[in-house]
């Protein structure tokens, strides 16, 4: 039976090339994320019917339930979380406010948090599981005007931990992956080319490509956490 998993943030970037990577292997995927019609597009290129597209936003408990048990209805189980959708916008510490606050964390922690508590119940049953946190460097260096998006990329590191704490003799596997700059969407709209020169980035198919080596137990989580740099 082929291995299941659950890509948030699915449609771009990071994301997509996760997607297609794992594609390419024979995995069944539930493809995540708040913009239908890029999901659409992801699993066009995929092709074949290996794929469930869920729109939706992951910071709601109740979108979160329903993506994981639409995942165990359509495929018989799930094997693999990706926590990878992520917010970031640049503000001074001083104009940071309530509203980027939550939205940050709602996206970056609480949607994180909702689908590991989710996905739990079908990880003791099977006795396994892999869950991959996309973190970033900022998790231990923050970047200066991301208050919020660094201690919420330290908040989502220690899920790993309690992870660890809680599994007991299940065969689960939990990775913190740390890249640096990736040259996306999310990336252009916080530097300029100027600030940070493409040169100097990550491609989403070199973090996908150590992301996939971490499900697939070529890399084992007593090197957590696994960080990628240009």
């Amino acid at each position: 039976m082929a291995q299941v998993a659950i890509i948030t943030g699915a449609g771009t970037g990071i994301g997509k090339a996760i997607a297609l990577e794992l594609a390419a292997r024979g995995y069944g995927l539930t493809l995540v994320g708040r913009t239908r019609t890029t999901l659409e597009q992801v699993k066009k290129e995929i092709g074949g019917d290996s794929a469930l597209v869920i729109s939706g936003d992951v910071g709601q408990f109740a979108t979160a339930r329903r993506m994981v048990e639409a995942t165990v209805e359509r495929f018989g189980g799930v094997d693999v979380l990706v926590n990878n959708a992520g917010v970031a916008k640049s503000q001074a510490i001083e104009r940071t406010d309530e509203q980027l606050v939550q939205e940050t964390f709602a996206t970056n922690v609480f949607g994180p948090a909702y689908l590991i508590a989710s996905v739990w119940p079908h990880f003791q049953r099977a006795k396994k599981g892999c869950v991959i946190n996309v973190s970033s460097l900022s998790a231990r260096d923050p970047f200066a005007h991301l208050l919020a998006y660094a201690a919420s990329k330290s908040a989502l590191e220690s899920f790993a931990r309690s992870m660890r704490a809680e599994r007991g003799e299940m065969a689960l596997r939990v990775f913190n992956v740390r890249p640096g700059a990736v040259e996306t969407a999310l990336l252009r709209r916080l530097y300029s080319e100027r600030e940070q020169p493409a040169r100097f980035a990550l491609a989403p198919e070199q973090v996908a490509e150590k992301v996939v080596q971490c499900i697939e137990g070529v890399i084992s989580d007593d090197a957590d956490p696994i960080e990628i740099t240009a």
